[in-house]
């Protein structure tokens, strides 16, 4: 059975196929979608793109709280330190910097 991923944030066609090409089949959500969706089966994965943020969206703390088990991911655009002890708070398994290599996304799957 083929895995999900929910990709919050603007379209990345690049990275929609890196992810398709390691078997993920990809939704786009938005944040409200992180925020509030509450359906079954969620995602296998969540990759949020903070690539134009300068801090972890809320919606990231709200959707952890629901499904701790579902692993989250952050695209961003450096690895600035403030950024990655906040996505370490609120539950992130792994932060990536865009544009992020095909050996990156297999470590982090």
């Amino acid at each position: 059975m083929e895995s999900n991923i929910a990709v919050v944030g603007p379209g990345d066609r690049q990275l929609e196929g890196q992810l398709r090409a390691r078997g993920l089949s990809v939704v786009n959500w938005s944040e409200r979608d992180l925020a509030t969706r509450r359906t079954a089966p969620p995602p296998d994965f969540v990759m949020v793109d903070v690539r134009d943020q300068s801090q972890i969206p809320a919606a990231v703390d709200v959707f952890r709280h629901h499904h701790p088990s579902i692993p989250v991911l952050l695209l961003m655009s450096s690895l600035d330190p403030a950024l990655i002890l906040s996505a370490m708070r609120s539950g992130v398994k792994e932060c990536l910097q865009s544009p992020v290599t095909d050996e990156e996304l297999d470590a982090a799957f």
